[in-house]
């Protein structure tokens, strides 16, 4: 009876390594690589590369730090020209002071790439791409505002998170588009940033996402600080991640942050002189037809 169906599990073993040769054979690394291409490679190089090339530095300082590593890989297929690409962060002493998403996306039979700036500094910035001045935003990017002020910021770190992802439920985010359609936003409850910052005495820093899909539309930027009298209190930012009009509202419907809309933004090339002092820039760099089967 043993004898029996050891036979059977043999021959089963047998057709399987036959139909499957990985079964049988392990892939070798090379092999692994063949056919995988990288997340961040595009037509236009690697975003990653492209991110670094932008040296962005604050008024009378030293060039902000690129943190090489994306925050996340976002898309759209719900918008025509079917963006992607990748968020990075650029920072001081260990807080952010500029976030930005190089992306790439495509119109009629032509492939274009863009970088899109927010500026979260109290500090004029200028940066420069491929030898050019391409944004110099003169005024400070955000404004804060108290939040949870009967809410102490918890010791422990991983209470913490709670409490901010408690914070940030309490903001709803919506895009309005130029047709008078009204997107609401999606909190992601994973902050796409966590930082720390004794210089800056920052305790605890996270920047969240109000998305559409994967595609952060609205940031929300929430520290727990140390104020001039030694007392840790919450505060917040919002920032915008796109042309078009948006608003945040608090949990009783009060508006509580809104921009609207900036139209020159769609078609802005880099270095453009009219909107490149914006804290907010969204523009093209570079484009290349695509090629028909």
């Amino acid at each position: 009876m043993q004898s029996a169906w050891l036979k059977s599990v043999c021959v089963v073993l047998l057709a399987l390594a036959c139909l499957s040769p990985s079964l049988a054979e392990e892939p070798s690394a090379e092999d692994s690589k063949k056919g995988t291409k990288s997340p961040t490679m595009t037509v236009f190089g690697d975003l990653i590369e492209i991110g670094a090339g932008l040296q962005i530095t604050p008024e009378g300082g030293k060039p902000l730090q690129f943190n090489k590593q994306p925050l996340v890989s976002w898309s759209n297929p719900t918008r025509p020209a079917a963006p992607h690409g990748c968020i990075f962060v650029w920072n001081q002493e260990g807080r952010p002071q500029v976030i930005g998403s190089v992306f790439t996306f495509v119109v009629r039979n032509e492939a274009r790439i863009k970088h899109q700036l927010h500026s979260l500094s109290a500090d004029p910035l200028e940066a420069t791409f491929r030898d050019l001045t391409v944004w110099k935003p003169t005024q400070p990017g955000i404004t804060w505002q108290n939040v949870a002020e009967g809410i102490a910021p918890h010791a422990n770190e991983r209470l913490r998170l709670t409490q901010m992802r408690g914070i940030a439920r309490q903001f709803r985010a919506r895009l309005d588009k130029p047709d008078g359609t009204r997107t609401q936003l999606e909190l992601k409850p994973t902050p796409l940033y966590r930082y720390q910052s004794k210089p800056e005495k920052i305790v605890d820093g996270a920047i969240f996402s109000f998305a559409n899909g994967t595609d952060p539309d609205v940031l929300m930027q929430l520290e727990a600080y140390e104020d001039d009298a030694a007392n840790t209190r919450w505060r917040c930012a919002f920032a915008r991640f796109h042309y078009w009009r948006l608003v945040v509202e608090d949990s009783q419907g009060t508006v509580v942050w809104q921009v609207e809309e900036e139209p020159g933004l769609k078609l802005m090339t880099q270095g453009d002189p009219r909107l490149m002092h914006l804290p907010y820039v969204s523009y093209i760099f570079d484009q290349q037809p695509i090629e028909s089967d």
